[in-house]
């Protein structure tokens, strides 16, 4: 069982942390215009090749609010620019982040969802 005060990074760490994934922590990564992002996290597995197809890129937003769209555009900015499946964990989504999420291929999960998953752990 989680605390609902347990940082949002813990609980995201415990959730992604397979003994089959590798785990990197708080990259520096290159889009193909040239441009650096600064993320979370990256999650790739560690016995089959390892192509930009197999990465999940994570990023985390921690704040008190709903993520909004304005959050969403920007993470898809960096999908597209990195070319690769980006995940994106705050505490809660609005209805229109969500929506637009789905259309962007950005995957979201909330620390509700997360709190869950880690239940059935």
């Amino acid at each position: 069982m989680t605390d609902n005060n347990s940082d949002l990074r813990e609980l995201a760490i415990k959730w992604l942390n397979r003994p089959s994934f590798e785990m990197k922590h708080d990259l520096i990564l290159e889009g193909r215009s040239g441009e650096e992002y600064k993320m979370d996290m990256m999650i790739e597995p560690k016995i089959i090749s390892k192509t930009d197809e197999d990465k999940l890129l994570v990023s985390i937003a921690d704040i008190k609010k709903s993520a909004g769209t304005d959050i969403i555009r920007k993470i898809e900015l960096v999908r597209q620019d990195l070319q690769l499946k980006t995940l994106l964990i705050s505490n809660k989504f609005s209805v229109q982040a969500r929506s637009l999420a789905k259309r962007s291929d950005v995957l979201l999960i909330s620390r509700s969802e997360l709190e869950a998953c880690l239940k059935t752990l």
